[in-house]
């Protein structure tokens, strides 16, 4: 029986796309034909990159990664700026960069008022109080 690593390594070697938003192994090297789209995670509000002085090899690990795609999704100009300044990506970067949003909040906070009542009734709810929708992120430690 094939180990799960196994497919794993076979499956980013082989397919024609490749979607992540964190990052493939160090080893990994997008070979020529595949579309790479990355996605990164959520907007850098904390201290990213180049200036982070506690995970200095998480600069290069990630730089890497950048330049292993063919396009890079951005959900702002301020994000534009940290993938490109912080990550030492300008003038270099040879792919595509898009400033699209994040797929996930920008659907959610422009919803027309008829696919809102659909979804609240989806959810039984009446729409007559407050709804919060509370969407963590993963934490990973220090």
């Amino acid at each position: 029986m094939q180990r799960e690593s196994d497919l794993y390594l076979r499956a980013i070697a082989s397919c024609e796309y490749l979607v992540n938003n964190s990052g493939f192994p160090y080893y990994f090297i997008r070979r020529e034909g595949q579309k790479y789209l990355a996605t990164w995670h959520p907007a850098p509000l904390k201290t990213l990159g180049k200036r982070q002085k506690y995970k200095f090899f998480d600069h290069k690990r990630t730089q890497r990664n950048f330049l292993q795609a063919t396009h890079i999704i951005s959900p702002n100009p301020h994000t534009t700026q940290v993938y490109l300044d912080d990550y030492d990506l300008r003038g270099v970067y040879a792919g595509r960069l898009g400033e699209t949003g994040y797929p996930r909040i920008d659907r959610t906070l422009s919803l027309d008022a008829g696919r809102r009542r659909e979804i609240l009734q989806k959810l039984g709810l009446s729409g007559q109080r407050r709804v919060v929708f509370y969407a963590p992120t993963a934490r990973h430690p220090q």
